[in-house]
């Protein structure tokens, strides 16, 4: 390629700027005269100008990079962005893969706003990358020794906070903003094409932004595996989304979560300024998120793990160990918002004369009966638990005594109206509630004990009723 200087050239006011730009590991493209002077690193890696003048240069990068490398560079060739920067393997002419760091600039374009001229310098990032996998290993490493620890601890013990998903997503967003700033953020699991939201923070404050439906988005940044920009969500969520004051979260960033060559999750990040994140923000999120992941699945599988082993098998219901890890939770709560909550003690009455007279294989169909008759008439932020046998405990977050007392008689009703051909004595149950606002327990296990007493009444006056503590 020739020297620019020898054009009328801004470069003509420095005295052999070329030959310095060349000495100096530069390398220029100029696509109008099909020109290419590839920088030292890559003319002693055996490439060629021809190499960088078609698109099959692409194909020389790893496949685990290129998908990034492709989706940055489109947005300079499509204008987005002038200034491009990847760190990505390429395979050398002798067929060993070498870690290079690029960065490139447009020098100018032609009047369709294709690229007519670049400048950028590549540099050998092969001893770095090998003291990040040193690192990153010895991380792994401890790790995995932890994990062992901790799973010989945990044997018997409650849960700790680095294996509570709840606590752990807190922690990955705020070291997120080690990074770079946003103003909002999600993080999601994906498992069989489905997304969970597994936790999310928003700055306070901002009112006239909003949180996009970004669904399909985070979808294909899972399925793809990787980072995708959008510059301005107006554009990509059209008018149907606006904010409580017409705007938008103009710019949004989403880096998949992959563990053992599989996809697992999405972070998505936005900002309020048009075109805030750039290619430079991509590549510390990506080996951020090589962290998060690992810490991420491990408490994914743990939580996992523990719903199983707090599920009863034979009804589908939680057991005694979730109301006593859940209940404390839920009348903190209630009592911290100001909140009515309501504790159901609920009793299948003459269940082991079933048991007795007609085998245990229908006394399990009365329970899973009861179970399925909860589950119909139950809202979801409910708790319903098998005690013991055949009693159960329900919480019911943001009910009073009356709201209460109609989801009550609802399950009486609907569960009296099966018929058991087995039996001529048909299965009733008999209901004690109280409520948090209208009695005086302290905790949990006195308004458990209160609804408990009512149920005794319940049953001492002849079953198959509703009591009502302290009434």
């Amino acid at each position: 390629m020739s020297d620019p200087s020898e054009r009328d050239d801004p470069f003509r006011r420095v005295p052999d700027l070329w030959k310095r730009l060349l000495q100096s590991g530069f390398f220029i493209g100029d696509t109008i005269l099909g020109e290419a002077t590839p920088s030292r690193l890559m003319t002693s890696l055996g490439f060629q100008s021809s190499d960088f003048l078609t698109d099959k240069f692409i194909e020389l990068i790893h496949p685990t990079d290129r998908a990034t490398f492709s989706a940055l560079w489109n947005r300079v060739s499509q204008g987005l962005e002038d200034d491009f920067y990847a760190e990505y393997r390429i395979r050398t002419k002798k067929g060993a893969y070498r870690w290079v760091q690029t960065f490139c600039f447009v020098l100018e374009r032609r009047l369709d706003g294709t690229i007519a001229r670049y400048l950028g310098l590549d540099r050998d990032i092969g001893l770095k990358k090998k003291s990040e996998a040193l690192l990153h290993e010895r991380f792994l490493d401890l790790e995995r020794r932890y994990l062992m620890s901790e799973s010989l601890r945990l044997a018997g013990s409650v849960v700790t906070a680095s294996l509570d998903l709840d606590s752990t997503i807190p922690v990955i967003l705020e070291q997120a903003r080690t990074l770079f700033p946003f103003k909002g953020a999600r993080v999601w699991s994906f498992l069989e094409e489905k997304l969970e939201l597994l936790g999310f923070e928003e700055d306070p404050g901002t009112d006239e932004l909003f949180s996009p439906s970004t669904g399909s988005l985070v979808h294909r940044v899972a399925r793809e595996r990787t980072p995708v920009i959008i510059d301005d969500l107006a554009s990509w969520l059209g008018s149907g989304q606006r904010a409580r004051g017409g705007a938008y979260r103009a710019s949004w960033l989403g880096i998949p979560l992959v563990h053992q060559g599989e996809p697992r999750g999405v972070m998505e990040f936005w900002h309020d300024e048009t075109g805030f994140f750039r290619s430079e923000h991509v590549w510390p999120a990506m080996a951020f998120a090589d962290n998060v992941v690992i810490g991420l699945f491990n408490a994914r599988q743990y939580r996992a793990t523990q719903e199983a082993s707090e599920t009863d098998t034979l009804t589908g219901l939680a057991t005694r160990r979730r109301m006593e890890r859940l209940g404390p939770k839920l009348f903190q709560q209630a009592r911290d918002q100001g909140e009515d909550l309501t504790v159901f003690m609920i009793d299948l009455d003459n269940f082991k004369t079933i048991n007795d007279n007609h085998g245990h294989a229908q006394g399990d169909s009365v329970l899973r009966h009861f179970a399925q008759t909860c589950q119909s008439v139950l809202r979801k932020g409910d708790l319903i638990c098998r005690y013991g046998g055949d009693e159960f405990v329900a919480f019911l977050p943001q009910t009073n005594l009356e709201h209460a007392l109609q989801v009550a008689r609802r399950l009486r009703e609907l569960f009296n109206e099966r018929q058991f051909p087995f039996t001529d004595h048909q299965p009733s149950l008999s209901l004690g509630m109280a409520s948090l606002l209208q009695g005086n327990q302290g905790d949990v296990t006195e308004l458990v004990a209160a609804a408990d007493s009512a149920l005794y009444s319940a049953k001492s006056k002849g079953r198959d009723r509703i009591e009502i503590a302290g009434r």
